[in-house]
């Protein structure tokens, strides 16, 4: 009889587990590292002799962790950080170094994994609530920062040092309605153009420049729709012929648009899993677009024909509450990152902490396995861009 309670016990946990935790057959879930203080955001070290991924949680200290082993993922080191929104990383004369960004930005060296240490602190001309860092065609390393009133372009070799050096600066594109400035910044190179090119989501809809010269930043091509009048975030499309948008409303679809011309009206495809659902970021690696869903949690939409993207893969961490979609509280996946060099994906949870997946036959990325130029958000900090 103790031998049958012990298993009905064993079972019973077993099915809350499974019910909690749910995936499409083709998702691996290869291993978690739980924080009860969740997570704002990762980003992956894409050295492939540096298993490690950085990790900021909602109490503002930056974790380095070890991914060695997927299944037991450890905290290798962690410090404190004065507060935050969004991080990078970068790597400077085999020195490498993450920024966390929020009202300031926190510049840290993370060289030796088992020691991150801060270098500078409270460095930024205005708060920023996302950045990018970019190798550009010229050779400068830049972090972009989307601000409240226009994006900054910064010398991150400058940064190291405790300096605060602006390369360019782009006001927000002139509009109608309340200024809320820039929301996501996204920077690549145009290999048949010849084009460094800066992709943004800000008030009024999404914006391409031409930022090859950084003192004469040139807009190439808006995107304006009547029913954005916020852009969220944006990824474009390795030949930046295409942008996958979000717009800062919940309920909002992804919306694809084609990026040929000055202006741009209308999408030509849009994908929505479930009208409930609230999307939060998005990645690209064609013909894969990762999408974080918040309590929804993590979608890999295929996007091969931009106008009839439709959901590949997917993967729930927990049970959605029970209240209603818009008044549920911003808890679940909110970003999503992958490693190219073997597929490796980790999802950030405001309500789980860090949770590490496969994606069956997707053994990792290069653009030119695709015959398109290899453009993602991983730079190449010695070469740069791939032209």
């Amino acid at each position: 009889m103790r031998i049958s309670l012990i298993s009905a016990w064993l079972l019973l946990s077993c099915f809350g587990v499974c019910q909690a935790q749910e995936s499409s057959r083709n998702v691996q879930i290869l291993g978690q590292l739980s924080m009860e203080e969740g997570l704002l955001a990762t980003v992956l070290d894409q050295d492939p002799d540096r298993p490690l991924a950085y990790a900021l949680d909602t109490l503002f200290a930056l974790h380095v962790v070890d991914l060695s082993d997927p299944a037991t993922p450890v905290v290798a080191s962690r410090v404190a950080v004065s507060g935050g929104h969004d991080l990078t990383t970068f790597v400077a004369e085999g020195r490498v170094f993450v920024i966390v960004a929020g009202d300031s930005l926190t510049v840290i060296e993370v060289t030796q994994a088992s020691q991150a240490v801060i270098l500078s602190r409270h460095l930024s001309p205005e708060p920023f609530s996302r950045v990018f860092a970019y190798k550009h065609s010229a050779g400068p390393a830049l972090l972009f920062g989307a601000g409240s009133s226009q994006a900054i372009a910064l010398d991150l070799s400058a940064l190291v040092t405790g300096a605060v050096s602006v390369k360019a600066s782009l006001p927000t594109p002139p509009h109608q309605g309340i200024r809320e400035g820039f929301g996501d910044l996204f920077a690549g190179f145009h290999p048949e153009t010849q084009e460094d090119r800066l992709f943004s989501a800000a008030e009024g809809g999404y914006y391409v420049y031409n930022i090859t010269n950084l003192e004469q930043p040139v807009l190439k091509t808006s995107v304006i729709s009547a029913a954005v009048q916020q852009g969220h975030a944006i990824a474009p499309t390795p030949d930046g012929a295409f942008a996958l948008t979000l717009a800062s409303y919940r309920t909002a679809p992804l919306r694809i648009f084609d990026l040929a011309g000055e202006r741009v009206r209308t999408a030509v495809g849009a994908w929505m899993e479930d009208w409930q659902t609230e999307l939060e970021d998005v990645l690209v690696r064609w013909p894969f677009a990762f999408v974080a869903g918040l309590e929804a949690g993590l979608y890999v939409v295929n996007i091969f024909d931009p106008a009839e993207p439709y959901t590949d893969a997917w993967f729930r961490p927990g049970s959605p509450s029970e209240t209603a979609p818009l008044l549920r509280p911003r808890h679940g996946i909110v970003t999503v990152n992958v490693r190219n060099h073997d597929g490796l994906i980790v999802a950030s949870d405001r309500t789980h902490g860090l949770w590490i997946l496969r994606l069956e036959a997707f053994g990792g990325w290069h653009g030119q396995n695709w015959g398109l130029p290899n453009v993602s958000d991983v730079q190449d900090w010695v070469n740069g861009p791939d032209q």
